[in-house]
């Protein structure tokens, strides 16, 4: 239903031109394709603006705890680190006890 297309090792190349360019598929078959540059908060509003019992699939970095940024590998938070945390922060905002899979 909603698309936030954002960084995994852009190395040299823009963020959002590579966004651009996996954009013009993806709206064939989505209407709300959004670009969120920083990874982070991608996946924060992936979380915070999805409905109750959303499916929620994060692409590309999975464990991983680097990006490649302007030639060299830069740290950076995992994917699952990520989602645990904004899960928790989000169940606690909401204070809602939900089995999260």
């Amino acid at each position: 239903d909603i698309i936030y297309l954002t960084e995994e090792d852009p190395n040299m190349e823009p963020v959002r031109k590579i966004s651009e360019d996996i954009a013009q598929y993806a709206e064939r078959n989505c209407d709300k394709v959004y670009f969120v540059d920083d990874r982070n908060e991608a996946v924060r509003r992936a979380i915070f603006e999805s409905s109750d019992n959303a499916i929620i699939l994060l692409t590309a970095k999975g464990r991983e705890t680097r990006q490649k940024r302007m030639g060299e590998y830069v740290d950076c938070v995992s994917d699952v680190d990520l989602t645990e945390a904004f899960l928790a922060l989000y169940d606690k905002i909401n204070k809602k006890d939900k089995v999260r899979v």
